[in-house]
């Protein structure tokens, strides 16, 4: 979001029974919750949702939210890594000592996988 959208976002870590309330109160956009604009749909997910309402268009993110959508329960024939990318963020949480930290984690976690998306986006071209 900061990277392709809006470099000073806020992103707010709230309970999933409090997030439209927060989104409401802070003019905020919900995201990775059920219902939310940005939540997971069919085995389409958030970020699908993401890159089309603000037209992002970059092969490698749309490479990315192919994983992150089979991690996030739209299934790992989206795409080979999905299964991975979900055993990495479940080891983050586990070990992460708060939210802040885990979410702190995963930007390097995406950063990286990111990266290779660019370069096997860039490969198969």
């Amino acid at each position: 979001i900061r990277r392709f959208v809006d470099p000073t976002a806020e992103i707010l870590l709230v309970e999933a029974g409090q997030v439209a309330a927060a989104a409401e109160e802070c003019g905020g956009i919900a995201f990775a919750v059920e219902g939310a604009d940005f939540g997971h749909r069919g085995e389409r997910g958030g970020v699908d949702a993401f890159l089309d309402r603000f037209a992002v268009e970059d092969p490698a993110l749309r490479r990315l939210a192919a994983t992150v959508s089979g991690a996030e329960g739209g299934g790992p024939d989206r795409a080979p890594e999905a299964a991975g990318l979900l055993a990495l963020a479940q080891g983050i949480s586990a070990v992460a000592p708060s939210d802040e930290e885990a979410m702190a984690r995963g930007v390097d976690l995406y950063d990286a996988l990111y990266a290779w998306c660019r370069a096997a986006t860039r490969a198969a071209a």
